[in-house]
């Protein structure tokens, strides 16, 4: 399957940023959260840096994002 995972990490110029991977992987690599782990491998090897947040729709992260569109847009 594959799966759209977000990561929030640092871009080159050192600005927090979002990457999106959109991750091959199992049932069982998902439930076992291995998506979130290949998802900041891709951010690691496109430059991002620094502590990394993955998440993916299911989280409640991606659930806020509409709201945070709104407050920032």
């Amino acid at each position: 399957m594959r799966i759209k995972v977000a990561v929030l990490a640092h871009n080159a110029q050192g600005e927090p940023e979002f990457f999106l991977a959109r991750v091959d992987c199992t049932t069982t690599q998902v439930d076992g959260g291995e998506h979130y782990d290949i998802a900041i491998a891709d951010a690691k090897a496109q430059g991002y840096e620094g502590t990394m947040i993955a998440f993916d729709a299911t989280d409640a992260a991606a659930k806020q994002l509409p709201m945070l569109a709104r407050l920032f847009g």
